[in-house]
């Protein structure tokens, strides 16, 4: 398997339109674990705060940011503290309160976006989050990552810097990991091409909505939209 290097693209990806001091927010082992490798193995990119969404549950991996990032907790000392208290019971077998737990969660990692925020940096998503964490906030696609803004401004991305070519082949049944990164990298071309259409750059959008339907794109709904688009302007152009 000493071709088998998908990881290791994902992340040149990923750090080449990942902004320097930004925090980025995983949510599955396939995306968070290679970062962990870059980071505390080969030392590159520390400058950026990786958190993962399903771990930040655990006061022990609170205790491991405490560690690696503790200028991040740090700066929201008050929120983690609270969901810190509000998780003991839960952790330690005694009567919980689930929703107290899940507010305080959601809190915490608001916290985190918004003093990285207010201090200028960037936030990322290697997901889409749900409204309690986007709030007024909205989403770009930069291609290797969902970026965090506030209005419909549009980084300028150069295409031939990132490396996706190898997630279009055709995979047989066994290659979990790669149908994922394929699927990743359908959603995050499908989602840069809508920016681009509401953004009126309508050439732009075409060249992403084609190409995205030759990936893994695994979302029906956004399988139908992309091909309705490609017919829709070959009409038009005869």
């Amino acid at each position: 398997m000493h071709k088998f290097d998908y990881a290791d693209i994902y992340l040149e990806n990923l750090f080449k339109v990942v902004t320097k001091n930004a925090l980025l927010i995983t949510h599955i082992d396939y995306l968070y674990f290679p970062t962990m490798y870059y980071q505390h193995v080969e030392n590159q990119r520390k400058d950026v705060a990786i958190l993962d969404f399903p771990l930040l549950k655990r006061t022990w991996y609170i205790d491991m940011l405490k560690v690696h990032n503790p200028e991040l907790i740090k700066s929201s000392t008050v929120k983690v503290e609270s969901f810190i208290n509000a998780v003991e019971p839960f952790e330690r077998g005694r009567p919980f309160n689930a929703n107290f737990i899940e507010q305080n969660y959601v809190d915490m990692i608001n916290s985190f976006i918004d003093k990285t925020l207010k201090n200028g940096k960037d936030v990322y998503f290697t997901y889409i989050p749900s409204k309690e964490y986007l709030r007024d906030y909205n989403l770009e696609s930069v291609l290797g990552a969902y970026r965090l803004i506030r209005n419909d401004s549009t980084m300028e991305i150069n295409y031939g810097d990132l490396e996706l070519d190898q997630f279009r082949s055709v995979f047989s049944k066994d290659q979990v990991l790669l149908k994922y990164f394929s699927n990743y990298y359908g959603e995050l071309l499908f989602y840069r091409a809508v920016q681009l259409e509401n953004l009126g750059r309508n050439d732009e959008a075409f060249v992403l909505f084609q190409r995205c339907l030759e990936f893994q794109l695994i979302n029906n709904r956004m399988l139908q939209y992309a091909v309705k688009i490609l017919k829709d302007r070959n009409k038009s152009l005869k």
